[in-house]
């Protein structure tokens, strides 16, 4: 067996596609697989590379027989060797090239996707952005994007990235915090230095953190505990990965202690060695509708990434995972009803893989009562207006105005954390037509009361 192959002229096009379409750029397929960024152009520019690299580049990219795409380079007869007369030996018959996974399961879209998930669809350069900053001292990413938009999906990555460079990593959810926890800040943040601590496979110390409480407030004596028990204990860096921080922006109390204790923590790894080892990712629905201190606050400091909805060329690599023959057109009508959501539009292309629907029978049906969008989100979201009268009024007031409507920005960035509304000017607009054509409902429920 030859030590360096290379692709055949007529697949090197096909293969470029698919580099394209996984992969924002060459490096970012060499850093994945550990490769100089020299062997991934030589690879899909038709040069030679050795035989083992192009079996594990074609692995990643998910073609199942590197053999149909390999070309063996002529092999130099060596110097003092006579040349041999050999009789010809044909070729053998070149079979179709058949670039799909090895195998294919679907996922049910539910929660995160899973960080091995073959369905997960990276956001660049967001990503690539976000995976060098996790590699430096006290860096502080945030975030941000309504519910179901990838922002747990996208933090899981980094926190994996963050464990394949050696640190320890912790995900806290704040929708675990129990009720008592939210009733009072100093239970509060002892639930949160403890959940930390414990996560990390941290003996907590309760005396020794209740001591320093007692000489320093619960706020100074948490970030005392960090720099004094708990990074020392772990000696490697500690990466912490906080999802749904907003809960709490509706208890005041909680906000401005527990807040000023992340920007602290922040603030302090830029001249203190231990706490340099603290990483943290932050990540929140709403935009920050409390007041805060400025120079108290983690909302202003380290990067910020927004999350936007998927692009066209996302949805039709979405659509190729799922095996889907789309056609552009049957694209742009799934986007002009549900724009580039990521939830909805994995989980229309879930039901259609599945065979449970076409795509034209789901845009006709997609704001009906019982449909697959009511079901599995929209009843969800209408739940959550129907207990809130002023989010209720608000989302009939935005239905019911084309041009747009100017509101609160209590009410603006609440209907823009549930995902109902984009902002365009600070003016609030439905987020989508799916959304436009189901809430219209809700003005003549209200009419009739």
């Amino acid at each position: 067996m030859p030590r360096s192959v290379k692709l055949r002229t007529e697949v090197i096009a096909k293969v470029q596609t698919i580099v394209h379409n996984n992969f924002y750029c060459q490096n970012d397929l060499a850093d994945e697989l550990g490769f100089a960024q020299s062997t991934i152009s030589n690879f899909i520019n038709g040069r030679a590379v050795d035989r083992r690299k192009f079996q594990d580049i074609c692995e990643k990219l998910g073609i199942e027989d590197w053999r149909e795409l390999a070309e063996v380079p002529p092999q130099k007869p060596a110097a003092t060797a006579p040349p041999l007369e050999k009789s010809p030996i044909p070729a053998p018959p070149k079979t179709p090239i058949n670039i799909v996974p090895t195998s294919f399961s679907l996922e049910t879209p539910e929660g995160s996707v899973p960080v091995n998930s073959p369905f997960y669809i990276e956001r660049l350069p967001q990503e690539t952005y976000c995976r060098a900053e996790i590699a430096k001292p006290h860096a502080l990413i945030r975030l941000k994007a309504p519910r179901q938009m990838g922002k747990t999906s996208m933090m899981m990555r980094l926190l994996d990235c963050a464990e394949m460079q050696g640190d320890r990593v912790v995900y806290l959810s704040l929708e675990q915090a129990p009720a008592q926890a939210l009733n009072d800040a100093d239970r509060f943040l002892q639930w949160f230095c403890a959940s930390i601590a414990i996560k990390a496979k941290h003996k907590f110390q309760q005396e020794d953190y209740s001591s320093l409480t007692s000489m320093l407030g619960s706020t100074l004596a948490t970030q005392e505990y960090f720099e004094s028990h708990l990074l020392p204990d772990l000696a490697t860096p500690l990466t912490i990965g906080l999802d749904a921080v907003d809960r709490i922006f509706d208890y005041p109390h909680l906000c401005n202690d527990f807040f000023s204790l992340l920007r602290s923590l922040h603030e302090a790894g830029k001249h203190t060695e231990i706490l340099s080892k603290l990483r943290l990712i932050v990540s929140h629905a709403a935009e920050v509708y409390i007041p805060l201190d400025i120079n108290r606050s983690p909302f202003n400091v380290g990067i910020s990434i927004e999350i936007d909805e998927f692009r066209p060329d996302r949805i039709e690599l979405l659509a190729t995972k799922h095996q889907l023959n789309w056609t552009q057109p049957e694209i742009d009508r799934l986007m002009e009803l549900i724009g580039g959501h990521p939830f909805l539009v994995r989980l229309l292309m879930f039901e259609a893989a599945s065979k449970n629907i076409d795509l034209t029978a789901a845009i006709a049906t997609a704001s009906s009562r019982g449909g697959i969008f009511e079901r599995f989100h929209l009843s969800r979201i209408e739940t959550t207006l129907k207990s809130q009268p002023d989010l209720l009024a608000a989302t009939i007031e935005v239905i019911s105005t084309p041009a747009g409507v100017s509101l609160s920005s209590n009410l603006k960035h609440r209907l823009e954390g549930l995902g109902i509304v984009k902002l365009k000017d600070e003016l609030a607009f439905p987020r989508c037509e799916l959304y436009r054509q189901y809430f219209s409902s809700l003005i003549s429920s209200q009419t009739k009361l």
